[in-house]
């Protein structure tokens, strides 16, 4: 009897125990039920649409197929928008990197839907091809009617609006246009679904450098010599970044002068920055010896997508820039005067 009694005595103060979480509280494991309860919902919407069984019966008509790709192009899109909106809710959720995957999965599946399976792409291309001709965009010619354009791509992008090709016309107009139209395109661009990555990164490189005068210079690296950059704690002095290679002439036709103004100012509290450009370490390691360039090099070997050129969207070396002793962006095109510059930034309280 007594036996039965302590049973039942442990029994009840495990039914009337307080709840435990392990791991966490309540509220923490609610969370964690509500962003699976996402992830669940989110998983519907990623899967690929089903050809309608209709069609194994009979060849659909042109209307059909139009209505049902524009259709799962437009819940391509959907999906891609709430699979980002997921990531940066549940930034920490386990599946993120099966989500970030499925975004570009669903990227290419509205451009591949939208474009009704390749039967508008020559339409396109026709179209692109026509206005190219008449922008004086197609070639090398350097009269280009940007502001023709511009006008034009935003047609296509009306008629063609999962063709990510249109972007690519947008980016070419937008680099002759006034800066508030270029930065319009460029946010487009940088804020699209179906932009290919590498445009968008692009993009967001060229908004960064538009509005970047007047603002604070950030770069932290660790330079190819083997020591510590950070140019927040260069405060004090005037600092040339120079965005340059070993195998652009231009910017070794210009290395005598900045090697001379270094020379020249460096006591008075004028520093250089290089940002190279170079994929040869040991060809850039090499020449700043043979040249004595005692200043610190960035290098990550990767040519035109070097890290610091998307960022700041550079696209053309020599590019130099001078960051005032506050450290804050003053000129885009210091190699012009060089000298003169950086003595009057010098001259600053």
């Amino acid at each position: 009897m007594i036996r039965h009694l302590l049973t039942l005595a442990v029994l009840l103060s495990i039914t009337t125990a307080p709840a435990i979480t392990i791991g966490g509280s309540k509220k923490e494991a609610a969370a964690e039920t509500e962003a699976d309860r996402a992830y669940a919902e989110l998983q519907k919407g990623l899967e690929t649409p089903a050809t309608p069984e209709d069609w194994r019966k009979g060849a659909p008509t042109a209307e059909e197929r139009a209505s049902f790709y524009n259709s799962a192009a437009q819940q391509a899109l959907e999906s891609v928008k709430k699979a980002i909106a997921f990531t940066e809710e549940y930034p920490d959720h386990p599946k993120i990197p099966e989500v970030k995957k499925s975004v570009e999965r669903m990227r290419l599946l509205a451009i591949r839907y939208g474009s009704e399976m390749g039967a508008r792409t020559s339409a396109f291309e026709a179209r692109a091809v026509a206005l190219q001709t008449a922008t004086g965009a197609k070639g090398a010619s350097n009269a280009v009617d940007h502001e023709a354009l511009a006008r034009g791509a935003r047609e296509l992008q009306k008629d063609f609006p999962y063709e990510p090709r249109v972007y690519d016309l947008l980016h070419t107009a937008a680099r002759g246009l006034k800066k508030d139209a270029a930065r319009e395109i460029y946010s487009d661009i940088a804020s699209s679904l179906i932009a290919e990555p590498a445009l968008k990164g692009k993009a967001a490189g060229f908004l960064n450098r538009m509005d970047i005068v007047g603002q604070p210079m950030s770069l932290k690296f660790t330079s190819v010599q083997g020591k510590p950059v950070d140019i927040t704690q260069m405060k004090g002095k005037v600092v040339l970044i120079d965005f340059w290679a070993t195998w652009c002439g231009p910017c070794l036709a210009a290395m005598p002068n900045v090697k001379k103004t270094y020379a020249e100012l460096n006591s008075k509290g004028f520093e250089i920055i290089g940002i190279s450009f170079d994929d040869n370490r040991a060809r850039l390691v090499n020449y700043i010896q043979k040249e004595a360039m005692p200043w610190p090099q960035y290098f990550d070997g990767l040519r035109w997508n070097n890290r610091y050129g998307r960022e700041f969207g550079i696209t053309g070396i020599p590019s130099m820039w001078l960051v005032d002793k506050k450290g804050i962006v003053r000129d885009l095109k210091a190699g012009e005067n060089l000298s003169a510059k950086v003595q009057a930034l010098l001259a600053e309280e």
